[in-house]
């Protein structure tokens, strides 16, 4: 006699919005900047983050805020990685982020993608915000 055990099957995650960005250069021919070093081969990162409601204004009111310090943070540690490999910069730099939602919890998904270099020059090489981020609206 044979027994089959049903699995409970789990909701899937429902995409609720994504926005995305193709690799583009982050640094022009204006700026002061010697690329000394370029690395071998493109860096990418991916980066879940689990989203809180918020019980006084409703759940996710803040879904573009949020988005977008996922993606700062996810700029981060891309340059970290990239840093093991003795490179100070992204010299292409692209990502998505993706909204999902499965009943009550939303989580982001970032994810990130560059070339990274080892630079030196007069601009302000960290402090750079990742490219096109108004896409996501404003916090």
């Amino acid at each position: 006699m044979r027994v089959f055990l049903l699995q409970r099957r789990e909701a899937p995650w429902e995409v609720v919005d994504s926005k995305s960005v193709q690799p583009v250069p982050s640094f022009f021919d204006d700026e002061d900047v010697d690329i000394l070093r370029l690395s071998a081969a493109e860096t990418r990162g991916t980066y879940v983050f689990e989203q809180r409601p918020s019980k006084s204004k409703g759940p996710y009111v803040h879904a573009d805020a949020d988005g977008r310090k996922a993606l700062i943070f996810a700029r981060e540690q891309l340059l970290a990685e990239v840093a093991k490999k003795d490179c100070n910069v992204l010299l292409l730099e692209g990502w998505r982020v993706t909204i999902m939602r499965k009943g009550k919890r939303q989580r982001i998904e970032v994810q990130y993608n560059g070339r990274g270099a080892l630079a030196t020059g007069k601009p302000a090489l960290a402090r750079r915000q990742p490219p096109f981020m108004e896409l996501l609206g404003s916090a």
